[in-house]
């Protein structure tokens, strides 16, 4: 194939497409390269959609989003945690799920595949919650003082 590049000599000035690979691979693969040879960022790292930023936390628990064929559900389904705790659920299926309290005091909004929730539990009490895709997906956190 041959590329038009506008008026040359005689009207028409044509390139072959084996000259544009010849002078454009080497500019390319030079500013693929540029930045490479840098182990710090040059800006500011962001957390991914749907990560709580809570400062520095331990995780006392997690909890796996997974699919049991065409079923999802969340694994382990009801854990128990101290107060101060946080639980971090993490997103393992190709659909988008979500982390929400049956009465509303947290919701992860949509995550994606790899994507990450947490929370941290500090009032003892029983909190259940549940995907708002998937209805018949539901959990529970049991916190103690």
């Amino acid at each position: 194939m041959v590329k038009y590049l506008g008026p040359g000599r005689g009207g028409r000035r044509l390139v072959r497409p084996y000259i544009l690979w010849r002078n454009i691979c080497p500019a390319v693969l030079l500013c693929a390269m540029v930045g490479c040879g840098s182990s710090t960022p040059s800006s500011p790292v962001t957390p991914p959609r749907g990560t709580a930023d809570i400062g520095i936390s331990v995780i006392a628990k997690r909890v796996l989003i997974v699919a049991h064929g065409a079923v999802y559900g969340y694994r382990p389904s009801g854990i128990t945690i101290p107060a101060g705790s946080t639980v971090l659920w993490t997103n393992q299926t190709d659909a988008t799920h979500t982390v929400t309290a049956v009465n509303g005091s947290f919701d992860s909004k949509g995550l994606d595949k790899g994507r990450t929730f947490q929370k941290t539990f500090t009032i003892p009490g029983t909190y259940h919650y549940m995907c708002l895709f998937h209805t018949y997906m539901q959990g529970t956190v049991i916190v103690t003082k």
